[in-house]
């Protein structure tokens, strides 16, 4: 389903990725591979059984994070190192506990706080979870959403690929909701965001589709900005989390800049 979004590009990073994983990788020498000698008692002849070697596991696990366009910089996050809101964190565990029956009812949540608190991470550790359970997810800006669509008008056939995605897609996530550029309609007088908003959002309601969504907006200014349908929307099919806390990029992060300079 996401394939297809693969530019050439994008095979180009991933095999630069593989061959820094993999490729440099001193226990199976490149390869991705390592002989496991066999158990004891065993009659086979030793050293005829190969297994992967984490270095492969580890590249196949960040490929589906590269394909589900998840940021760089969220792949190692975790609950373990997550420093923020600890209410939010625990709503995510709960989340992830009941990940089958959240996917069953098509639950997702709306982030919603200052900027660096911690939502998109928290967005990024359910995705990764989902994946990891063999799900299918995509993680999007709301206006690199819209640029996949306005960009698609001209090709009937892919048009019907990004919608298929955004629809279809098992956990979809839409970050920095409330930033993206809303282009009013000379003729109809509807806004073009608002209106996909509003289809993306009733259409996966209606298939039972979990939707994330993070924004720095309040509530009363979500509503503000997009109306009651869309507030209306959010409210019926994700339960709404205020994520509480300081910057963490000023704090941090800012107080590792010369640790992360040095290699430290």
């Amino acid at each position: 389903m996401i394939d297809y979004l693969l530019s050439e590009t994008d095979f180009k990073e991933l095999k630069e990725l593989k061959d820094k994983i993999v490729g440099e990788c001193d226990t199976c020498g490149g390869t991705g591979f390592v002989e496991v000698k066999n158990e004891k008692n065993s009659k086979s002849p030793a050293w005829t059984r190969t297994e992967e070697c984490n270095c492969m596991i580890r590249f196949r696990k960040y490929k589906e994070y590269y394909k589900a366009r998840i940021p760089r910089n969220y792949w190692r996050c975790c609950e373990k190192n997550f420093i923020g809101d600890k209410r939010a964190m625990n709503i995510v565990k709960k989340y992830l506990n009941h990940m089958d029956n959240a996917y069953k009812n098509g639950l997702g949540i709306l982030f919603h706080g200052t900027n660096g608190n911690g939502k998109t991470t928290l967005v990024s550790i359910i995705l990764k979870k989902v994946i990891a359970k063999r799900y299918t997810a995509f993680f999007s800006t709301f206006q690199q959403i819209l640029n996949m669509i306005m960009n698609s008008f001209s090709d009937e056939e892919r048009k019907d690929s990004v919608r298929r995605l955004i629809t279809d897609i098992d956990f979809l996530a839409i970050d920095e909701v409330g930033k993206e550029h809303l282009k009013k309609q000379p003729i109809t007088g509807s806004v073009f965001g608002i209106s996909e908003f509003e289809e993306i959002l009733r259409q996966r309601e209606g298939l039972n589709k979990p939707t994330f969504a993070s924004m720095n907006m309040n509530i009363k200014q979500m509503e503000h900005r997009y109306g009651p349908s869309i507030s209306s929307l959010f409210h019926g099919a994700m339960k709404i989390v205020e994520v509480t806390g300081v910057d963490a990029r000023r704090t941090v992060r800012s107080a590792k800049w010369d640790d992360l300079l040095t290699g430290n």
